[in-house]
């Protein structure tokens, strides 16, 4: 809630300012970017962890790793202000998001390369399988809205610092089951029924600082390193919980209009 009123309060004070002026230049951008989140397995009590017998000790995922990232693609008009020190952008997003748990970690060697899930327990049976790794792959469609500030004036290169929010909408989810033993494939629905789905909405914010190349006017291009890349909402991911991230950006910019200039003369 904290972090939703501190950004809330930014917009309103940039987009305020940058509105009281007269708009001048537009664009038509195209984007494109890969965001590195770091993340944690979210808790499941249907997952035991190196042999079978942690089954009577309870769900055991802080043995396992996990993967999360999202690249996206879109499109967006910008606008600047008069004086070419703030631009509002604002379009329409998609969104790949990737999560995955296994117990052979992403970053490091260890000793298994599997894990159990627990498929059927009873008073006359228990069956458990053993599971390399989890993932899913979620889409949504968003929209994203950034504002930039521009601290120089106007140059060939320039310098800017950018905060931004999107706002997204799931529309498909597909998770997968890799076995220790192929097999066990035609178990792969029964346990990938046991992994809850991401929530259908999902919001981002992220700062960033860029460098953009081109004169005003003409076509652009730009490259922003996202630092902090942080999720508003909770339970993103089914099998993965996010935490923060960080990724980059490139911006192709086409120019759509060169408003008259009425300066105070």
């Amino acid at each position: 809630m904290r972090a939703k009123l501190f950004i809330g309060l930014v917009f309103y004070l940039f987009v305020g300012k940058a509105l009281a002026q007269e708009l001048r230049q537009k664009n038509l951008s195209f984007e494109t970017g890969i965001d590195f989140i770091f993340s944690e397995p979210t808790k499941m009590d249907f997952v035991r962890g190196d042999v079978p017998s942690y089954y009577n000790l309870g769900e055991a995922t802080s043995n396992l790793s996990s993967l999360q990232f999202k690249n996206y693609l879109g499109i967006k008009a910008e606008v600047f202000t008069l004086n070419n020190k703030f631009a509002l952008t604002g379009g329409i997003r998609y969104t790949h998001l990737y999560g995955a748990i296994g117990k052979q970690s992403y970053w490091y060697v260890t000793t298994s390369d599997f894990f159990y899930v627990l498929v059927t327990q009873n008073n006359s049976n228990t069956e458990l399988m053993k599971v390399k790794e989890v993932t899913q792959s979620s889409h949504y469609v968003g929209v994203p809205l950034e504002l930039k500030f521009f601290p120089m004036s106007p140059h060939l290169i320039q310098i800017y610092f950018k905060a931004g929010l999107e706002f997204n909408f799931r529309v498909k989810t597909k998770t997968d089951v890799v076995f220790s033993n192929d097999d066990m494939s035609i178990y792969k629905n029964k346990i990938a029924d046991l992994v809850r789905n991401p929530g259908n909405f999902c919001a981002v914010a992220n700062g960033a600082a860029g460098l953009r190349i081109g004169r005003p006017y003409k076509i652009n291009f730009s490259l922003e390193g996202n630092l902090p890349v942080v999720f508003i909402t909770q339970e993103t991911t089914g099998v993965v919980n996010p935490l923060s991230g960080v990724g980059f950006q490139c911006n192709l910019y086409i120019p759509l209009k060169k408003v008259n200039q009425n300066l105070k003369n």
